[in-house]
């Protein structure tokens, strides 16, 4: 997974340099992905201490919107 992610590079590529097959590759960065997911969801958690958003994000077109209350 991390040969992927830092050198951007692609399954087949990975793929020969490990000489595995392709399948193997998909099958074992999918699992990472949910187990980085599921750790993620673990550890991560929203600061009960922060009562409002900063003016910095509430005024930001780009990013508020991911933080709106729906």
């Amino acid at each position: 997974m991390l040969f992927i992610v830092k050198h951007n590079v692609d399954y087949r590529l990975t793929a020969h340099h490990f000489q595995h097959s392709l399948e193997t590759i998909q099958r074992r960065f999918r699992r990472a992905l949910h187990v980085i997911h599921a750790l993620g969801c673990l550890i991560i958690h929203p600061d009960v201490d922060a009562i409002e958003l900063p003016h910095s994000l509430r005024g930001n077109e780009k990013y508020y919107p991911w933080f709106e209350v729906l």
